[in-house]
């Protein structure tokens, strides 16, 4: 248990802030988010490997950026 300024703090499981539920190993949210992404990542790679105006250097970036399955 931790104690700040004499006081207990109770140690949760699950908590709800927002939008964001975090839990005490944090993967909930992780998977949620990652699941939420996966759709989405080949029309952003798309998008950014056929702009004309990105440089090279800035969509290899880009695309580095983006964890692969």
């Amino acid at each position: 248990m931790l104690h700040v300024g004499g006081n207990a703090l109770q140690q949760i499981e699950k908590f709800k802030y927002l939008a964001l539920v975090l839990t005490s190993d944090g993967w909930q949210e992780i998977d949620k988010q990652i699941g939420k992404a996966n759709p989405v990542l080949p029309e952003v790679v798309y998008s950014v490997v056929t702009k004309r105006e990105l440089s090279n250097t800035a969509k290899l970036s880009v695309f580095k950026s983006f964890p692969m399955a």
